[in-house]
C-alpha cells in the first residue's frame, strides 16, 4: 500500500482559490485531499503528489511546496522538467493533437516559468496564460 504524504503550499493570495481548483480536478491515483485553507496557505495529502507539484508550479511559479514529516516542514525541489506530457491540450485546432484519428498525446516545453509560457511540441504553438488556468484548474 501507498503511504499518503502531506504537503503545504504557500501562496500569494490571488492564486490560492486556482491552487485549490486545480487540486480539487484531480482524481485517480493523482488525486488530493486538501486539508486546510487559508488565505495565503493550504494543506493536502497525496499518495502521488508529482502531478499535483507540476500543477501547481506551472499555475503560481512563485509558490513555496513543503512537505511536512515529523511535524517539521521541508522544502520540496522545485526543479520543472523541460517537457511536460498530457496534462493539458493544444489549444491549436489544426495541431495533431486535436485530430480525432491522431491518438497523439499532447506534449509541451516550458518555454518559461513567470509567467507560464508552455509551447506545442508538434505544431509550435504557445499557450496562453489563460488557457493554462481553464484547463489546469
Amino acid at each position: 500500500m501507498v503511504e499518503e504524504r502531506n504537503f503545504v503550499v504557500k501562496s500569494p493570495q490571488d492564486t490560492t482559490s486556482v491552487i485549490r481548483r486545480a487540486l480539487n480536478s484531480l482524481t485517480g491515483n493523482n488525486s488530493v485531499i486538501i486539508t486546510l485553507e487559508k488565505d495565503d496557505r493550504i494543506e493536502f495529502s497525496a499518495s502521488f503528489p508529482a502531478y499535483a507539484m507540476l500543477k501547481i508550479k506551472i499555475l503560481s511559479p512563485t509558490s513555496v511546496i513543503r512537505e511536512k514529516k515529523n511535524g517539521m516542514e521541508q522544502e520540496v525541489s522545485d526543479d520543472l522538467p523541460d517537457w511536460v506530457e498530457g496534462i493539458l491540450s493544444c489549444p491549436n485546432k489544426n495541431c495533431i493533437t486535436s485530430q480525432p484519428k491522431e491518438p497523439t498525446k499532447p506534449k509541451f516545453k516550458i518555454a518559461s516559468i513567470n509567467p507560464a509560457k508552455l509551447q506545442c511540441y508538434y505544431c509550435g504553438r504557445y499557450v496562453d496564460p489563460t488557457v493554462l488556468v481553464a484547463q489546469l484548474a
